[in-house]
């Protein structure tokens, strides 16, 4: 262990970059236990409860010789990358005069260390067919998007299982895990196929809606009018008829009360075949979204209006 967290404390206030704080004597003890700890648990080949340790001795102290130790532990856990990375931080820690010989060592090491990863870093690169150029890609590698357009460029990656998926717009999506290998130069291919989808239509509302609709309410409004015209003229007959015994001269008002009577029953009944064709109109019209009809069905539609005495219906077929 290149721990040596008891000498040039001014040292680790520069190297820390976590501004001017000067390291005092609980810190280093803690430091020197957290180092220790880390040692015990990477020789029982815990290396993620080392690098918690390391990690936390870093924070503390931030100087070359915890830096090392803590990309060691990542390398272990197959984290090329943030090993690499924790090393070349570790270099780029600045010379102070009369610096101890302790991190001159450990800069010096992991330069070495991260120039020897580096080759075993292996790289993902994905290929994506069947998609229209000026169409965007999205690629992501075990759920993290690349940068737009970069995924046909050589990415580095951590060694280890990948979940790669690409998707476009229109298209369905591509999904492949491989295996990738230290040192590996990978390159997947996705087939991306074009998602057929039916056009859509402009809404149109069936005629039937307004003809019938018209239909019922003219209907209704004239049985209305003719029914209380009929109710008045029984209302007046009545009062001039006694026990249903009417004087000769009621017989025309009786007459056109009757009549009026059957107008508002017809009025009525053309009111309700109105409404029935208007909902008739409603179920016909197109949204714009519903299917078409299904191939060799029968799409006519025919209707006919039926007229009897004392009686009104509609007979169709659709």
């Amino acid at each position: 262990m290149l721990l040596c967290v008891a000498l040039c404390a001014s040292q680790v206030q520069a190297q820390t970059g976590a501004g001017p704080r000067e390291v005092n004597a609980g810190d280093r003890e803690t430091a020197r236990s957290l180092m220790d700890a880390g040692d015990a648990k990477r020789a029982a080949g815990d290396h993620r409860g080392a690098l918690d340790a390391y990690l936390a001795a870093d924070r503390i102290m931030g100087v070359p010789t915890t830096g090392v130790d803590v990309g060691r532990a990542q390398e272990k856990l197959g984290m090329l990358l943030e090993a690499r990375d924790t090393w070349l931080r570790v270099t780029r820690y600045p010379i102070r005069p009369a610096e101890a010989d302790a991190f001159t060592k450990a800069r010096g090491l992991a330069r070495a260390l991260a120039t020897a990863v580096a080759s075993r870093i292996p790289s993902l690169q994905i290929e994506v067919a069947g998609v229209a150029v000026e169409v965007p890609i999205t690629v992501t590698v075990d759920g993290v998007a690349l940068p737009l357009g970069t995924h046909r460029f050589p990415r580095k990656v951590n060694p280890g299982h990948k979940t790669i998926t690409a998707t476009a717009p229109g298209y369905s999506e591509g999904r492949q895990a491989v295996m990738v290998v230290e040192s590996e130069q990978r390159v997947v291919k996705l087939l991306l196929v074009v998602v057929h989808r039916e056009p859509r239509r402009e809404p149109s509302t069936s005629p039937l809606l307004y003809i019938g609709f018209g239909l019922g309410g003219a209907g209704l409004l004239a049985g209305a009018i003719t029914g209380v015209l009929s109710l008045t003229k029984a209302s007046d007959i009545k009062d001039r008829c006694a026990e249903s015994i009417c004087p000769r001269s009621a017989e025309e008002d009786i007459d056109t009360a009757t009549t009026l009577a059957n107008a508002a029953n017809v009025s009525f009944g053309v009111g309700a075949l109105g409404v029935g064709l208007g909902v008739l109109g409603i179920v016909l019209s197109d949204d714009g979204e519903s299917g078409q009809p299904a191939e060799g069905s029968d799409a006519r539609l025919t209707v006919e209006p039926l007229l009897g005495p004392g009686w009104v219906g509609l007979s169709g077929r659709f």
